[in-house]
């Protein structure tokens, strides 16, 4: 019984993501045609078509749905605790997807402070665990206007990789230090 309102609940937001970006490349369809971005912003570069987004952004909502919506709470399994698991995610969901939304914004409007955003993501990942789905799929999500889904999910990664080696080391420097401690 469990299992079947976990699988609904994962279809539900991967169904939702889908919609919405069915929704913005059917905009940009209309608009002028489905946009492609060079890496780095440099047309010596390879371009990438926002239509990757259809197959990639659904994708990555459905594993990060399955990974928060099953996660365990006090030693049990998230199964029973659906709603729980989702008010726990929902505030790193909703601040990731400001933060993308004010960098896409900056960029796309030229205010010129997307590099100091962009930088400082790496600070707050030392201090949030950005590494987390819901933080990725929330700052994915932010940029997809923007920048369709498939630069986002890139540059998600490479922060979110950084987010986890800082705090993957500053874990094992606490556990060495609590050891020598008792030594």
């Amino acid at each position: 019984m469990a299992t079947r309102k976990f699988d609904r609940a994962r279809l539900a937001v991967a169904s939702g993501v889908l919609v919405l970006v069915a929704i913005h490349l059917g905009w940009e369809l209309m608009h002028g045609g489905v946009a492609s971005h060079h890496l780095l912003a440099r047309a010596d570069m390879p371009s990438m078509s926002n239509w990757w987004g259809i197959v990639l952004v659904p994708a990555l909502a459905w594993f990060v749905a399955g990974r928060v919506l099953g996660r365990e709470i006090d030693g049990e399994a998230g199964d029973g605790s659906i709603l729980w698991n989702i008010r726990r995610a929902l505030p790193a969901f909703c601040g990731a997807l400001v933060y993308g939304a004010v960098l896409a914004l900056s960029f796309a409007f030229g205010f010129g402070v997307e590099g100091y955003l962009f930088f400082a993501l790496f600070g707050i990942g030392l201090v949030l665990p950005i590494y987390r789905g819901e933080y990725l799929l929330g700052f994915v999500l932010g940029m997809m206007g923007t920048f369709g889904g498939i630069l986002p999910i890139i540059v998600g990664a490479v922060v979110a990789t950084t987010s986890w080696l800082a705090h993957t080391l500053f874990r094992s420097i606490g556990r060495l230090a609590r050891r020598f401690k008792r030594d």
